[in-house]
């Protein structure tokens, strides 16, 4: 069965196209305006024609994409279906030029409209009459008063702040906020609220001062102390760990290491009992071929004796 070429979408809808153009095109007296078609409709339908070309050009420029090699009949006829939408196209651009219609620009409305006249109070109150006879027109007279009006006054109640008084301040309060920086004895209180007050500093004061530093040092010490005790413990319990972490992996070690050599020693085993059962099936094998050919020999020899 010979292979037939189907021709394609493209080429099919190329050669209705161009039939349909050329047909159009091929009666010129259907382009001329009438009372029926005006310039309007002749100028539309050249314009739509127009559009059927481009479509054919694109058409044809599918149709070569598709042939790689075309024979020299193929391109005459293609060279064929160009000159034919050349001089379609040619004729409908003169069609569209001659057909084209004149755009009107509509007259402006803007000068026909009356000049609106002011109102006669208006013109009675801005209105004054000058040496010559002519009218002329006054803005209304400045008054300062419509300009400048009476600013607001800015309260400046409740802007000013002003610190609490000292007296107020409770010397507990910030013994109670800070009871590890300050003394807890009424003494050394008197004394400590009697020099923030300006009172002068006393002997008391320094001592008071002293034993503050001291305890202050003391308990920085203690928490040194505690912390070292704690980093102590904690680094004993870490090396018991990696003790028993480290028994246990030395567990896990040999038990690696005997199941490599137990393993090593199963291989050559197999190994040997692979090359003897190797050579025992080919003995078995040997073994029935032998009975099998003694059993043909003797039935060969009983049959033809």
């Amino acid at each position: 069965m010979a292979f037939v070429n189907t021709p394609q979408h493209d080429e099919i809808n190329l050669v209705r196209l161009v039939r349909r153009i050329s047909k159009s095109v091929a009666k010129p007296d259907d382009w001329t305006p009438t009372d029926v078609e005006p310039e309007e409709q002749i100028w539309l339908r050249a314009r739509k024609a127009l559009q059927n070309v481009k479509f054919a050009r694109r058409l044809i420029k599918n149709v070569e994409v598709d042939d790689f090699e075309p024979s020299p009949p193929r391109i005459n006829y293609l060279n064929n279906i160009k000159i034919q939408l050349d001089r379609a196209e040619t004729f409908l651009k003169e069609v569209e030029t001659s057909s084209k219609p004149v755009s009107h620009r509509p007259a402006p409305i803007l000068p026909t409209l009356p000049v609106p006249e002011p109102e006669p109070s208006a013109l009675n109150s801005n209105s004054s009459v000058d040496e010559h006879g002519t009218l002329s027109l006054s803005p209304p007279p400045y008054s300062e008063s419509t300009e400048k009006g009476p600013s607001p006054r800015i309260a400046t109640q409740g802007l000013l702040i002003l610190p609490d008084d000292a007296d107020e301040i409770s010397p507990t309060l910030i013994t109670s906020t800070l009871p590890s920086l300050l003394p807890s004895s009424s003494t050394e209180t008197a004394t400590s609220t009697g020099f923030s007050r300006g009172f002068g500093a006393t002997s008391a004061t320094h001592l008071s001062g002293t034993q503050t530093s001291t305890a202050i040092h003391e308990q920085l010490t203690a928490q040194l102390e505690t912390m070292a005790q704690q980093l102590k413990r904690n680094a004993i319990h870490f090396s018991n760990s990696m003790e028993k972490d480290k028994a246990v992996v030395e567990d896990a070690q040999l038990k690696l290491e005997g199941n490599y050599d137990v393993m090593q020693k199963e291989r050559v085993r197999l190994r040997d009992h692979r090359g003897k059962s190797r050579g025992t099936t080919c003995m078995v094998v040997g073994i029935v071929l032998l009975v099998l050919l003694v059993f043909m020999l003797m039935v060969s020899v009983i049959r033809f004796s």
